[in-house]
């Protein structure tokens, strides 16, 4: 999953809270402001199983890439899966 594609949608949270801020809306600019920072942790969390299953794939034994991949995203969303769970449910 290509995650550098929704940063952008971070900084329009962002956007969207100093929107808020001006007009003096505290509850929105609180939303908005939960709201970029679940969704920025979400990416964060997507993006390290990415990096690692990148480096797990070296460590696969396999002729073909998609088994290699699998099994290195297979040992790569463990380690993070309760982190990214908890940040979806908040999100």
């Amino acid at each position: 999953m290509p995650t550098f594609l929704f940063y952008p949608v971070v900084l329009m949270d962002l956007l969207g809270s100093i929107i808020f801020l001006i007009n003096g809306n505290i509850g929105g600019l609180l939303a908005g402001l939960l709201q970029m920072i679940t969704f920025a942790m979400i990416l964060y969390f997507l993006s390290k199983i990415t990096l690692r299953t990148i480096h797990n794939n070296q460590y696969s034994k396999s002729s073909h890439y998609v088994i290699r991949w699998v099994r290195a995203l297979k040992m790569s969303i463990p380690e993070y899966s309760q982190p990214l769970l908890f940040w979806m449910v908040i999100h």
